[in-house]
């Protein structure tokens, strides 16, 4: 458990990451669509002025490629009842799993940043929990559970670096 945090600290920020991805492109999807839909404003006012739409890649909505960009889209956009359906579940899943996943990384950089955790604020007295605060700043805690100065290394789920073993022997 001592050699895992900056494993779990990364974790959580990745899972994170691809919820706001996963909630992104729905949000995307159900714009794009949305604005497509006919007899909607933006659309009639298109064809009034004779503005062209813009054109999504080749692929979507078309395994193959080719076609025209219209079909395509039109494809992408039409889906029956399941298909919303798990486009709603999806939408609620990366909602709830992402804030989950954000508030696990902020208490951990917490804990890491202020060298005490949850668990000891309970436990401990404040003038305690304030002594060992003080005892090293918040990028030295960062450094110590890292295992190396701040860089790419920080954002790698790399092997344990000498630095973090000789940290954890003491």
């Amino acid at each position: 458990a001592m050699f895992n945090q900056k494993y779990f600290v990364l974790f959580c920020f990745y899972t994170a990451l691809c919820c706001l991805f996963c909630i992104s492109s729905l949000i995307t999807r159900f714009l794009v669509c949305q604005s497509k839909r006919p007899g909607n404003i933006s659309s009639i006012h298109d064809k009034h002025l004779n503005l062209e739409s813009p054109k999504l890649p080749n692929n979507i909505g078309n395994i193959g490629g080719g076609g025209d960009d219209e079909t395509e889209m039109e494809q992408w956009c039409r889906g029956n009842g399941l298909d919303v359906m798990f486009c709603i579940i999806n939408l609620f899943e990366g909602i709830l799993f992402g804030l989950f996943t954000m508030i696990m990384s902020c208490d951990q950089i917490s804990s890491i940043i202020s060298n005490v955790t949850y668990i000891d604020t309970l436990t401990m007295k404040r003038k305690e929990i304030q002594k060992r605060k003080k005892q090293a700043s918040s990028m030295d805690n960062l450094t110590f559970i890292f295992g190396e100065p701040f860089g790419i290394g920080w954002f790698l789920p790399t092997s344990l670096t000498p630095k973090i073993k000789e940290n954890f022997k003491n």
